[in-house]
């Protein structure tokens, strides 16, 4: 394994470093976010030296959908990512270890969760305008822009669309109507956890009864309703939801 540790001076670089803070209150957000930081630090299965790190270099590390590689560059030897405010100093590099080798950075290599919210990961994905402009419309918009925690299941353009155009000009217009089963896209005050393996069932913010099926607790794919979400796009962390990306709406029971 491939370490890269910040040391002390890192985390008081973090800004603002309530973000980082606010995720070790693990019964509110669970410990997803805190094991997706560390994530972003190692490289499994590689021992990469300082050698290795030619200027231009590209690597991953944390799965992360918004922003996967990080940059080294040289000289002086630094590590970017579009979601760190500024690029990380390589201050101590080669440090071996039993099972690998250790560089120490002096910035936390953020995941995208500390930088983007619902509506700016929907925005940045590209796949969620009619579900952006719905939000939009009904008076949503600063429901998902809040603080959290909750969990939102997704529908995407192509979602919405399939469903035709009179509908989508159905849903403008019955804003009342839109707003519930909008809200029944979203589990309020909560991160629902991921890989129970198990059928568990949550109230939506309309009232509604949501069952979450996770039937593979070793593949990140759901049913909700019944409703499959989409292989690669699940258990997103953003910095006040869980997304779940769904291949249906889910509409408010009756």
């Amino acid at each position: 394994v491939t370490l890269f540790a910040p040391n002390e001076v890192a985390f008081s670089n973090l800004l603002p470093p309530a973000l980082l803070v606010k995720y070790f209150e693990t019964d509110k957000w669970t410990d997803e976010y805190v094991w997706e930081l560390l994530s972003c630090h190692d490289i499994e299965g590689a021992v990469i030296l300082s050698t290795d790190l030619a200027d231009g270099a590209e690597f991953a590390t944390c799965r992360d959908i918004f922003d996967a590689e990080f940059v080294f560059t040289s000289p002086p030897p630094q590590i970017a990512k579009m979601t760190m405010p500024v690029p990380a100093n390589v201050v101590q590099t080669d440090m071996e270890a039993s099972n690998g080798i250790v560089h120490v950075v002096d910035q936390v290599m953020t995941a995208s969760f500390l930088r983007f919210n619902f509506p700016e990961a929907a925005d940045f994905l590209g796949q969620f305008s009619i579900l952006l402009e719905l939000i939009e419309i009904t008076d949503l918009l600063d429901f998902v822009e809040a603080d959290g925690p909750f969990t939102i299941y997704a529908p995407t353009d192509e979602v919405f669309m399939g469903y035709g155009e009179q509908f989508v000009n159905g849903l403008k217009e019955d804003l009342g109507g839109t707003r519930d089963i909008l809200l029944n896209h979203v589990v309020p005050d909560l991160i629902v956890p991921c890989c129970m393996g198990e059928l568990t069932e949550f109230s939506s913010a309309s009232g509604s009864s949501l069952v979450l099926d996770n039937f593979n607790e070793d593949v990140d794919v759901y049913t909700v309703n019944g409703i499959g979400t989409l292989p690669g796009l699940t258990d997103i962390l953003v910095s006040n939801a869980k997304v779940n990306v769904i291949s249906d709406l889910l509409f408010p029971t009756q």
